[in-house]
């Protein structure tokens, strides 16, 4: 918006003309004023505007960077690194140390290439990221996978053997209080315990393991 310029002030230099001069001026400044706080508020409301575009565009960019690593690593998974062994060729993506790891080039011996110490054949996916699996039947977890309870009377059972760091998600579905999680001998928050029942309708959680003490947190 712009401002109407004012007229010539006064001035004691030119008496004669001062006193018509200043009338004219002072009549003019409650417009001035106006449109001063005219100005203000669209300049206000334009950052306001910027900003906002700004935020949005960053979490979208965030939002499509997450997908993209989801859709990534539920594609080409291979299950904990510390597992495989011998070759593995692009695309693929394991999880090690708490999180997932995309491959960049073929390796010839996987166990010679550990994710983390070498950026130039893995690159890091978003933390978090966990690709999710729907079960329709009794399932052995794989550590890193978010899974979905899609039926009744499915029972996800944890591997016997896992690392610091090993994550696992799961969420009901179903929303009948059948399914189960059966811990294989792990200790949940450093409780003992067998199978357990996700007896709250459509309830969700995340555990990661710690150790033999603690169990899944």
């Amino acid at each position: 918006m712009a401002i109407t310029p004012l007229s010539t002030p006064p001035s004691r230099d030119d008496p004669t003309n001062f006193a018509a001069r200043a009338d004219t001026f002072l009549g003019q400044l409650p417009l001035f004023a106006e449109e001063a706080n005219n100005l203000q508020s669209e300049v206000n409301l334009t950052a306001t505007q910027v900003a906002s575009n700004a935020a949005a565009a960053s979490s979208s960019a965030a939002a499509a960077a997450i997908s993209a690593n989801v859709v990534i690593a539920a594609t080409s998974y291979k299950g904990p690194w510390i597992n495989l062994t011998g070759a593995l060729s692009t695309p693929a993506s394991v999880w090690h140390k708490g999180q997932y790891w995309t491959l960049l080039q073929n390796l010839t011996n996987v166990t010679l290439t550990e994710p983390g110490t070498d950026l130039t054949k893995w690159a890091p996916l978003v933390a978090g990221a966990a690709p999710a699996v729907t079960i329709v039947t009794d399932t052995v977890a794989v550590p890193g996978i978010r899974y979905l309870f899609g039926a009744s009377n499915v029972k996800l059972t944890l591997p016997a053997a896992l690392q610091k760091n090993d994550y696992f998600g799961f969420v009901d579905l179903v929303g009948d209080k059948t399914c189960t999680i059966d811990f294989n001998g792990h200790k949940f928050r450093s409780r003992e315990v067998s199978i357990v029942t996700v007896d709250v309708p459509f309830a969700g959680g995340n555990m990661t393991y710690e150790d033999s003490t603690k169990g899944l947190v």
